[in-house]
């Protein structure tokens, strides 16, 4: 190899490396307490300085409060670590805080709600003992139930001071096993045709099943579950759909919470495939799913008529070609052209 070679070799390799982002292998930090306690902890030093607690709380059996400090300076949790020079075997101290007594706003579910005087250093589990207090007059305490602060679950093992709970926070106990009703809507009527009771637990086959026989007294037609497409549709966020997909999953899973909606779509194809005409042209209105991409509604369409992919025309509202990159972002009757001289 000549010189130049060798040096054209070595600039790049240059080049390669200085594009190597900072940080970007994993380094070890020690976190120590004041009794020579230590415990080993691998981040990155880009990450943040509340990635390293979070590690560090799921490392050792930590249940008060504490700062972190290297070289005499307080870490705040929104920095990254580069920040404050924390390198692979830096040594940081672990300095515990005095628990602190607290007041929580506590809701339950269909219950009330309740306040409750609780050490920040407890946990969920310490709360759920609490709960099961006669003199709190909640009635009798819910058998399965989530904690949540902020729209977050509440892990076990993490004290409450983890997940930011502080004096007059509000904690909310859902239960998972308790009725409600939600609301089941037509896609195609847009309005509100039925109320089902549902528990946060039931199946989401269940539930279709038993939508299914609201549904066909609706539409006025004998449906099957294949027939059916349920979208959980939030009260409190009605542009946003999520299709409940999984037959064995539960409401919960999903998110379902009283008064919610659940939004129906029938697929009906009513000419089977044998029966498409030979003409140019085959009009045919079909509903689509939120936020589906043509793509995907092409394979559909290729599945379930038997127009090949490559002899589909879309359209939306007569002028819209729809391509392959675009998304169906709400209900929309699309328009099919199956053309024969059309090659897209």
């Amino acid at each position: 190899m000549n010189t130049a070679s060798s040096c054209s070799l070595q600039t790049l390799d240059l080049d390669l490396r200085s594009c190597l982002k900072p940080g970007a292998e994993e380094i070890t930090v020690i976190l120590r307490t004041v009794t020579n306690l230590n415990y080993y902890v691998r981040v990155k030093e880009t990450d943040k300085v509340q990635h390293l607690r979070t590690q560090l709380y799921e490392t050792a059996d930590l249940k008060h409060k504490f700062r972190l400090v290297h070289q005499k300076e307080v870490l705040e949790d929104d920095k990254r670590l580069d920040t404050y020079s924390v390198q692979d075997g830096s040594v940081v101290q672990i300095l515990f805080i005095s628990p602190e007594t607290i007041e929580v706003d506590v809701h339950v579910f269909k219950k009330g709600n309740v306040w409750l005087k609780i050490s920040d250093s407890d946990t969920p589990g310490d709360l759920r003992q609490l709960l099961k207090d006669p003199k709190l007059c909640l009635g009798s305490a819910p058998t399965v139930y989530d904690i949540f602060h902020r729209g977050e679950k509440l892990v076990e093992e993490h004290p409450l001071h983890f997940y930011g709970i502080t004096n007059h926070s509000r904690i909310d106990v859902k239960c998972l096993d308790a009725s409600f009703k939600v609301a089941i809507e037509s896609s195609g009527a847009f309005k509100v045709v039925d109320f089902l009771e549902v528990k946060g637990t039931e199946h989401v086959g269940d539930v279709k099943r038993r939508m299914l026989k609201i549904i066909a007294d609706v539409e006025e037609a004998d449906l099957k579950l294949n027939d059916v497409v349920i979208f959980h549709n939030p009260k409190n966020c009605r542009q946003t759909y999520n299709e409940l997909d999984c037959d064995k999953f539960t409401l919960n899973k999903y998110g379902v919470e009283p008064h919610d909606y659940l939004v129906y779509i029938t697929y009906r194809i009513d000419s089977p495939c044998a029966n498409i005409p030979d003409s140019h042209k085959l009009h045919h209105v079909h509903r689509v799913t939120p936020m589906e991409s043509v793509q995907s509604f092409r394979l559909k369409l290729q599945d379930q008529l038997g127009i090949p992919f490559g002899k589909q025309r879309l359209t939306f509202r007569d002028i819209e070609k729809l391509s392959y990159g675009d998304r169906i972002e709400s209900f929309h009757d699309i328009e099919l052209h199956h053309d024969k001289s059309c090659d897209v």
